[in-house]
């Protein structure tokens, strides 16, 4: 997987990801694959990290469909920087390498005296088009978000006008999404 030093994303809630598949098969774009992920995210106990802005997650993943096989027992470990003032795109650094045992680091991380925060779930149908990354997600319970990640703002905003995504993009993170959920409730 390639590791960019700074996230670049634009993310936006869809009430259907039907009309963005049509249009990503009629650009022939690459399908990479569907996935299960389960993301475990972590704490220092006080909530430093979620306080600074940034989030160390855990993820797990599991093919469900086409030619991306993420490694069988592996997961891979994500810290995120705090978000930069950008206009229109979410931009962070971030940093990641992958586990061979997910278990084994997270009890690595439990015994280094970080707590589990939040469990996130979802089914991600991953594409590349335009020099993009193009994820189309699907949480239960918050909806469906469709993600484009470059290494350069333009090749997004293109990609953003092909897909004729309108409005403006959220960049709240899902698990701000999902805490903001549960006050409601």
């Amino acid at each position: 997987m390639h590791t960019m030093p700074d996230e670049i994303e634009m993310k936006f809630q869809v009430d259907s990801l039907e009309p963005v598949r049509k249009v990503l098969r009629n650009l022939a774009a690459e399908y990479l694959g569907t996935v299960r992920q389960i993301d475990i995210y972590f704490d220092t106990p006080d909530g430093a990290l979620r306080r600074s802005d940034c989030g160390l997650r855990l993820r797990r993943s599991r093919r469900l469909a086409g030619p991306a096989l993420p490694p069988a027992g592996g997961a891979l470990l994500t810290y995120k920087g705090p978000r930069r003032p950008h206009a229109g795109c979410k931009v962070r650094e971030e940093l990641q390498t992958r586990c061979d045992d997910a278990e084994a680091a997270r009890r690595i991380l439990r015994a280094c005296g970080l707590v589990e925060t939040l469990l996130i779930e979802k089914r991600r149908a991953t594409y590349s088009l335009a020099g993009c990354l193009i994820a189309l997600d699907t949480l239960p319970g918050l909806g469906q978000f469709i993600e484009i990640e470059a290494t350069d703002e333009k090749k997004i905003h293109s990609v953003r006008r092909k897909l004729s995504l309108t409005g403006e993009p959220i960049t709240a993170t899902y698990a701000e999404l999902l805490a903001a959920r549960r006050k409601k409730k």
